[in-house]
Parts: C-alpha cells; sequence; structure tokens
C-alpha cells in the first residue's frame, strides 16, 4: 500500500474544501454553519502545514499575521495602522511578517534590513504587476517602463533615461503656473466663495507636470471640468483600488465601473500616443534648441533616436515610450498635490508675509515635497523659513519674481525643513513590493523564496532606535551638518546622515542606490 504524504493530506483537504463550499447554498443554516466550521479547520491545518515546511529562521520572524487580515476590514489611515496595529513589533524585531495559506509578506524598519535589499536586487527583484497579469487594469496603464521592470529590460531603460534627468529644469513654467493658480482663487474670494485648496493644488499639479513632461497644457487650472482632467482622476481612482491590487484576476470579469476604467485608460493612452508621435514629427526637422527649457519627453524622444545610432544598442519603442511618460507622470502628481495643500494651510495658519508664503509655496512645489509644520516650535520655524526667504527676495519688493535654478539651491533652513518633513511624512510609505528570488539570510532570519518583501519607509523614519527619543517631534535642525546630499546624485556613495552620521539607510524618502526614484531624487538635488 502506497504511503500517505503530507501533499496528500493539503490535496485531500482542498479538495473537500471546495465540494464544501460549493454544497454550502442547499443545505439549512444550521448545517452550513457546522460546514463553515470545517471549512475553518481546514484552513488552520493548511495554514500549519505551509508553516511546518518553512525554514526555522522564517518562524523566527515575528508574525502579525491576525492583525493584519483584521485590518484589511478597516478604512484606516497608514498611521493609524501603524499605531494600532504594528508599532511594537517594528520597534522592538524591526521586521515582521503575515501569511496567507502560501502568500508570504515580510516588512522590515531598520538600517541593516534595508541596506540588504536594496543592494541586492537580484535576491529582491522587484515584483511586476504586468507578469502577475498583463491583462488587469494596471498592466494596462502602467505596462512595463523603468519603475515596473527588471534586469536588462530595466538596465536599457535607465540608460536612455539618464540623460534626461542631468540638467536643469525650467522654473519659469513653476512660476507662471502658481501665479495662474492665485489668480483664479483671488476671484473666488472677491465673489465671497470658498476655495477647496486641495482641488486647487490638484489641478495646478496637473498642469505642471503635463508642461514638464509633455509639454501639454491639461488646462486643470482655468477648466477643472476638461474631458482630459476627468478622465486622468477617474483612472487614478481605479487604478489604485487595494481590492484589484490584491486580486488582479477580478479584473477578467470587470462591472460597469471597471469596464468604464478601461475605456479611460485607452483613451488617456492614446492622448500620449499622439503626443509621442507629434513630437517626434517635430524633432525630425528641429533640433531641440535649449534642453535645460525642454520638456522631458523631448529628451527622452532624443535620447531613445541616440540609441538606434549603429554603435547603439536596443532603442525604445513608443509602447514603452508612453509607458515611461506615464509613470514619470504620475510619480509626481497625487503626492505634490498633497504636500501643496500642507504648505498652504500650515502657513497660512501661522500668518508669515504673503509674499513670502507665495515663494515657500512656489519652493514646495517645484521640489514635489511636503512640509509638515507643527508642535511648539511652529512659530520659530516659520520665522526662521521666512528670513531665509529674504535673504533671496528683497525686503521691499512688491512682487513674485521666479528664481532662477542656481537661485534654489540656496535655501538650507527650507532644505532641513523639506528632508525633515520627509522623514514623519515620506511620500511613499512603503517601498515597492519586491519578490525573493531565493531563499535570503537576513541576520537571523530566512526570507523563503517567492516571498513578497518591502520596506516599511514611516517605520523606519519614526523608529526611536534610530531617530531617538524626539523621533516623532518635528525638528528640521536634526539634520544640520547632513553629509547625503552631496552623493545623491551618485548611487553607489554611501554617505552619513546629520548628527552622530547615522546611516544612510534610515532616511529613505526616495529609497537608495541604483533603483532610487529618478524624477524625486533629482528634484531635491538640485535644491541644496
Amino acid at each position: 500500500m502506497s504511503s500517505i504524504t503530507p501533499s496528500h493530506i493539503v490535496d485531500t483537504l482542498t479538495d473537500v474544501s471546495s465540494a464544501l463550499l460549493a454544497s454550502l447554498r442547499r443545505v439549512p443554516s444550521s448545517a452550513a454553519l457546522s460546514s463553515v466550521g470545517v471549512l475553518a479547520a481546514a484552513y488552520v491545518i493548511l495554514f500549519q502545514y505551509f508553516e511546518i515546511n518553512q525554514p526555522a529562521g522564517w518562524r523566527k520572524v515575528p508574525s502579525v499575521t491576525g492583525k493584519a487580515i483584521w485590518n484589511l476590514f478597516f478604512k484606516k489611515t497608514l498611521e493609524e495602522q501603524y499605531q494600532g496595529f504594528f508599532k511594537p513589533t517594528h520597534e522592538e524585531h524591526g521586521i515582521l511578517r503575515s501569511s496567507l495559506i502560501r502568500f508570504n509578506r515580510v516588512e522590515v524598519s531598520t538600517p541593516e534590513f534595508a541596506r540588504q535589499i536594496l543592494s541586492q536586487p537580484d535576491a529582491f527583484p522587484k515584483l511586476i504587476m504586468a507578469d502577475r497579469d498583463p491583462t488587469s487594469l494596471t498592466a494596462l496603464f502602467f505596462g512595463t517602463n523603468l519603475v515596473f521592470s527588471n534586469g536588462d529590460v530595466w538596465k536599457r531603460h535607465r540608460r536612455i533615461a539618464n540623460p534626461a534627468f542631468h540638467r536643469a529644469w525650467n522654473t519659469q513654467v513653476f512660476g507662471d503656473l502658481s501665479l495662474d493658480m492665485f489668480e483664479e482663487l483671488d476671484k473666488l474670494v472677491e465673489k465671497g466663495k470658498t476655495a477647496d485648496v486641495h482641488d486647487f493644488v490638484q489641478r495646478l499639479t496637473l498642469d505642471a507636470l503635463g508642461k514638464t513632461v509633455f509639454d501639454f497644457n491639461f488646462g486643470a487650472i482655468k477648466n477643472p471640468e476638461s474631458d482630459y482632467v476627468k478622465t486622468y482622476n477617474e483612472i487614478m481612482k481605479g487604478s489604485t483600488s487595494s481590492l484589484y491590487i490584491i486580486f488582479p484576476w477580478l479584473d477578467k470579469f470587470p462591472l460597469t465601473r471597471r469596464y468604464n476604467s478601461f475605456k479611460n485608460v485607452k483613451h488617456f493612452n492614446a492622448l500620449i500616443d499622439n503626443l509621442i508621435d507629434k513630437r517626434r514629427k517635430e524633432l525630425d526637422t528641429n533640433e531641440i534648441a535649449d534642453e535645460d527649457h525642454a520638456d522631458l519627453l523631448s529628451l527622452m524622444i532624443k535620447a531613445s533616436d541616440d540609441e538606434k545610432k549603429p554603435s547603439a544598442r536596443k532603442s525604445m519603442n513608443d509602447v514603452e515610450m508612453r509607458n515611461n511618460m506615464v509613470i514619470f507622470f504620475l510619480a509626481g502628481h497625487d503626492t505634490t498635490a498633497n504636500a501643496l495643500a500642507c504648505v498652504i494651510y500650515y502657513l497660512a495658519v501661522h500668518q508669515v508675509n504673503h509674499l513670502a508664503l507665495c515663494f515657500i509655496f512656489f519652493i514646495s512645489f517645484i521640489q514635489g515635497l511636503r512640509f509638515h509644520i507643527f508642535t511648539s516650535q511652529s512659530q520659530d520655524v516659520q520665522r526662521k523659513a521666512h528670513a531665509e526667504v529674504l535673504t533671496l527676495l528683497s525686503a521691499d519688493s512688491t512682487a513674485l519674481v521666479t528664481p532662477t535654478f542656481d537661485e534654489t539651491k540656496h535655501l538650507p533652513y527650507l532644505t532641513n525643513i523639506i528632508k525633515e518633513t520627509l522623514r514623519l511624512r515620506p511620500s511613499v510609505a512603503q517601498l515597492p513590493m519586491r519578490i525573493a528570488s531565493r531563499d535570503v539570510a537576513m541576520g537571523p532570519y530566512i526570507i523563503p523564496q517567492n516571498t513578497f518583501i518591502t520596506i516599511n519607509f514611516f517605520a523606519l523614519h519614526h523608529s526611536r532606535k534610530v531617530w531617538g527619543d524626539d523621533a516623532d517631534e518635528f525638528r528640521p535642525e536634526r539634520f544640520e551638518g547632513h553629509q547625503v546630499d552631496e552623493k545623491l546624485a551618485d548611487p553607489d556613495a554611501d554617505p552619513a546622515v546629520g548628527e552622530g552620521k547615522r546611516d544612510t539607510y534610515s532616511w529613505l524618502p526616495f529609497s537608495f542606490g541604483s533603483r532610487s526614484c529618478k524624477l524625486d531624487l533629482f528634484r531635491f538635488h538640485y535644491l541644496i
């Protein structure tokens, strides 16, 4: 007689569970309740089986499975999730895991673990949504690009994109659009109406990125009901749905609203395709006169065309070009809009000079970063920031003059405000999901192959072990003497961080290394 193995037990339990699920609707409620109990027992046995068959080092990783599952039923902010469920485990161990049958997920929050993940892209490649289900809405919208690719494909995209980011940006675009927004706000004030600040800055950011990335005017500031604006907003709602991110196969059966999301993505993609085609034709007859004032699309097309030369390697096709333009656009939009709303709110509450408010708002806008000014130090922070602004503006000036690219480099205190804000409120709370390509040792722990793994930037940036007892306080001075900035452009650099020369990997608002965020990293670097 053949022996019974654990795999036979698993197969049997799976078959029994499926049969019970199919029959639940055909039995009385009392019998159904009993069947549910059997299903629950089967799940527990399956879970324990997979736990037992994992390496001992995996079982050492602190588990928060129950809390993680419970958390799915509540719409809580990231901070509420962290404070209510995961903070004690992160503070004590710097690592935690959750499991659902064969789905294992790990998040880490120490500089040492972060260093290991970011410095070993072969061991921890990115999880590519298009690979999971190429027919999903997310895959259709994002496709393969610099952010969502690995290996040789990523290297090719990075090689082509690099030249487009190594130049100055035209600050006048941001200044002109900022003034347009203030004009629209003034019109509402004159009519005695209330303005939704977040709505305004969302429209402002949409226009600014449209001009910077595509040299295309969405017209959102002047016309919030335009077709382009509504299409983009609907896409963002659909593509960020957590339900479809967790279960991408649901896109195979789209309901009415989801079906409309697919139509909107196709419409938006067609817009970008037309922009690329139009720009290619323009560049066939006209060279880029001033690269510092050129849009990102033109620079990317030029770089890709340079790759087509006989001595060069494979270039970027139009679909890949579109995918990259979309991801660059999205990388700077919502986070920037939220940041600007916070800037206007906090500076208005603390009643700084109106001209200084406009100028600091502008500086924050071109960086796409967040101010988070609170606690009893706020008035002093605002006073010092105001004084620094006046070093670039004449004290008796009555006009807002757009600063040049070079002038934005001479704001050390505002720079520290931005750094501290990004520590407390990182624009991206967690590293885009990676997946272990093999069993990997991390300290006393083992991360099994195919485990999803991420860095919790929020937990890392609030760690008292890393930042001290005042980790939750807003204190820009902690970054005085900061040594990271001079080396940010070098992905292989390993500089120190401010007071006490903290580990480089203790502050990761843009990730770090060769896969750090190209757009945000560049914008931050040129402010320094």
